[in-house]
């Protein structure tokens, strides 16, 4: 988690195999939350999803 002035950046990355994905959520300060991955906007609930199905196959080892 990074903490600026004006908004906290949460970054999140994933190594399966080959693959490598990096999330990305930025909350602002004026209400904002956005969702990425590698860098491409995506909806809270693709990133929500994604994040619980790596969490859950990473977490059965």
């Amino acid at each position: 988690m990074i903490d600026m002035k004006n908004h906290t950046i949460q970054r999140i990355v994933v190594v399966d195999s080959m693959e490598i994905n990096v999330y990305k959520r930025v909350k602002h300060s004026w209400g904002g939350d956005f969702t990425f991955k590698n860098d491409l906007s995506i909806s809270q609930r693709i990133w929500l999803d994604e994040l619980e199905k790596y969490k859950l196959k990473f977490d059965e080892k």
